[in-house]
């Protein structure tokens, strides 16, 4: 594994201004805050195959991705899924509840999958 990319993927997550978002990761909607720093978060062309196994897009989907390293509350990676997060970025603050999660061991970082809390 390679650590210097861990750490400089550590590094653009807490000091990147561009991309970076203030999140704040409870257990579950109205539950104990876990995680009160930052990420990235972004938004992605969400890729849907139809029965003729054509692609299209439609819509997008909400990623936010967490350096491992900050989510001290976490010893080793486990899903995240279910989990509810808060993100305030230069548009605003919105909820979404985590409906996936991955880990990326080259990055050591976790990526969340999100749907909007309405």
């Amino acid at each position: 594994m390679n650590t210097v990319i861990q750490d400089d993927f550590q590094d653009f997550v807490t000091n990147e201004d561009l991309f970076s978002s203030e999140v704040i990761l409870y257990a579950s909607k109205g539950g104990a805050e876990l995680f009160n720093g930052q990420g990235v978060y972004d938004k992605k062309p969400l890729l849907v195959e139809n029965e003729s196994g054509q692609v299209y897009y439609q819509g997008h989907k909400s990623i936010l991705a967490l350096s491992m390293p900050d989510l001290t509350f976490l010893t080793a990676y486990a899903s995240l899924k279910g989990y509810y997060v808060s993100i305030t970025d230069n548009v605003g603050t919105k909820a979404y509840n985590v409906i996936n999660s991955n880990y990326n061991s080259n990055s050591n970082a976790i990526y969340l999958e999100l749907k909007e809390d309405v």
